[in-house]
C-alpha cells in the first residue's frame, strides 16, 4: 500500500476512511475537531482524517506522524481488522 498524507485522495484513501470508521477512530476525530459531519468516507485525505490517523498512531504507540506509512498499514491489519479476513491490500 502506498503512503498517505493530508491532501491525497482515491481509493486508497477511501479504504483507509472506511477502516477508521469501522473503528471508531474517524467518527471520534470529527467530534474532536467539532465536526462531526466531515467525518466521512469521501475518498480525501484532509484534517479530520489526519487526526484520526494520528489517534491511531498514538493509541498503539507508534511514530504519530498522520502520515499512513507501511508501519501504520500493519497496525491497521493486524488489529483493527475484526473479522482476521484478509484486509483488501493483502488479496
Amino acid at each position: 500500500m502506498p503512503t498517505l498524507r493530508r491532501g491525497d485522495r482515491g481509493r486508497s484513501v477511501q479504504m483507509l476512511q472506511q477502516i477508521l470508521s469501522d473503528n471508531g477512530f474517524l467518527g471520534a476525530a470529527g467530534v474532536r475537531l467539532r465536526n462531526p459531519s466531515g467525518a466521512v468516507v469521501d475518498g480525501a485525505f484532509g484534517v479530520i482524517t489526519e487526526s484520526a490517523v494520528r489517534n491511531l498512531q498514538q493509541r498503539y504507540n507508534i511514530p504519530v506522524t498522520g502520515q499512513v506509512n507501511p508501519v501504520t498499514w500493519e497496525v491497521l491489519d493486524m488489529q483493527e481488522n475484526p473479522y482476521r479476513s484478509p484486509l483488501p491490500w493483502k488479496s
